[in-house]
């Protein structure tokens, strides 16, 4: 069920039903959502059911760039975080953990959401420490979890430039063990996640432990950047098919005059964070250890047929880039579960997942994972090499005329000085697409300066 407030008038789409309420700000339809590009996000998927939808066109009403589809992609974990160690999925006990990224050029509205859904929550009873800045390493992000029993959100700026530190072969130990942390933490979310074991000689230092580690992230990049880190790796070892990806508009409509206030959520959806804040499962059983015993959600047998006709798609298009020796039959393999996800979070207020809800949460999973696909494909570089050859020599065709110098190349990218100088020697000598000036400084030493065709 979707709700929208107009005027004074409730409107519930669903059932057409209308019935009057006194709720302020309103929420409206946001009529940037009709505008189409090449690749948009259909109209329909925009729509999300229930407190998903709610808190997504909350976001809409107070922005001043129009970025409907960036409002969704930050609704989805933000609502993930808000069910941890509450809900659950029967059968496959999928948990609401979600990682999106929203992509979008900069001053294009993408740090709105993150002040949204921080006042809302707060407005709901939420404790917004659980709402985490960037990460700098794996043992702040363990740290973060563990102060907050586990769960927590993450808002993520720039991810681009993080993932590009991180997604680096020769980045330090520190950079490299985020992707560990974050890939064993997502798969946890039903378990218990161990951290990496420190010399423990006078056992004061024992690995962190965190019981059914409940993160939520939503990563906000700029195109170029976000592109930048497809590597054959990543996308081999399932880190990238733990993302949903959400492409905002390059050029949105700018509203002047929001029709709401960030500080002033609406009753009804402070009303449902609430009850969400304060929802305890009663059957839980208490142990030793802190219980972590989450509700299973009722599924009807209509949705159950959309989770399993997804699967046989999935698997069929598994198996077909397994046989190609793609490396995307990662990104796949993970469809069924991204519209579990989403159909959990998207759950009604009685904890139910119905057909129409399935219908939205696989067809969301099912067009992002092809979207997703067609992306890979296009940015991807064969190798990490060449990934690392092209961004040297746009480094230095951006340096126009004069060029870049060796220590400006060196300062700029981060690897072992032989690498960088095969690098330049093969731009040089066998590809001719730089040019190298010689100059003797006044200690004799030659500096070199590269100039790119």
């Amino acid at each position: 069920m979707r709700s929208f407030l107009s005027g004074d008038t409730l409107i519930v789409k669903e059932t057409g039903a209308v019935a009057n309420a006194a709720i302020a700000p309103a929420i409206i339809d946001n009529p940037a959502k009709e505008k189409k590009s090449e690749h948009a996000l259909p109209q329909h998927l925009l729509d999300a059911p229930n407190l998903v939808g709610m808190l997504a066109d909350f976001i809409d009403s107070t922005a001043v760039y129009a970025q409907p589809v960036l409002s969704l992609a930050s609704a989805l974990p933000a609502i993930g975080c808000l069910m941890g160690h509450k809900l659950k999925v029967p059968k496959f006990d999928t948990r609401s953990n979600i990682y999106s990224v929203g992509v979008a050029p900069t001053t294009t509205g993408k740090g709105n959401a993150k002040k949204v859904i921080t006042r809302a929550f707060a407005a709901g009873g939420f404790d917004t420490r659980k709402i985490l800045n960037n990460f700098a390493s794996d043992a702040a992000i363990e740290s973060a979890l563990k102060e907050n029993y586990g769960v927590a959100f993450a808002v993520m700026d720039e991810i681009g430039d993080e993932l590009n530190a991180i997604s680096h072969k020769n980045s330090q130990g520190y950079e490299a063990r985020v992707i560990r942390s974050l890939k064993e933490i997502y798969s946890a979310s039903d378990d218990e996640y161990v951290g990496k074991q420190l010399a423990n000689r006078d056992g004061k230092s024992p690995p962190v432990r965190i019981i059914q580690p409940c993160l939520s992230l939503y990563g906000m990049t700029t195109p170029k950047k976000y592109y930048e880190t497809m590597t054959e790796s990543l996308v081999e070892d399932g880190f990238m098919g733990r993302f949903l990806i959400f492409e905002g508009s390059n050029d949105p409509e700018i509203i002047e005059n929001p029709i709401a206030s960030k500080d002033n959520p609406p009753d009804m959806l402070v009303n449902w964070i609430d009850e969400l804040v304060h929802f305890r499962n009663e059957q839980a059983i208490s142990t030793i250890i802190r219980a972590v015993n989450p509700k299973e959600v009722t599924i009807t047998d209509g949705a159950w047929d959309k989770f399993n006709s997804l699967f046989t798609w999935e698997r069929s298009m598994h198996r077909l880039e397994a046989g190609k020796g793609s490396g995307l039959e990662g990104i796949y393999g993970r469809c069924r579960e991204n519209a579990l996800k989403m159909a959990l979070v998207a759950c009604d207020r009685n904890h139910n997942i119905d057909f129409m809800t399935a219908a939205w949460a696989c067809e969301l999973s099912q067009w992002l994972c092809q979207r997703y696909v067609v992306l890979i494909r296009e940015n991807m570089t064969a190798s990490d090499y060449e990934k690392q050859f092209n961004a040297i020599y746009q480094y230095i065709l951006s340096g126009g005329k004069d060029g870049r110098t060796k220590k400006q190349i060196a300062n700029r990218f981060r690897m072992p000085s032989r690498q960088r100088d095969d690098i330049l020697r093969d731009l040089y000598a066998d590809s001719k697409m730089i040019d190298v000036i010689e100059n003797v400084c006044q200690n004799n030493k030659i500096k070199q300066t590269f100039v790119a065709f």
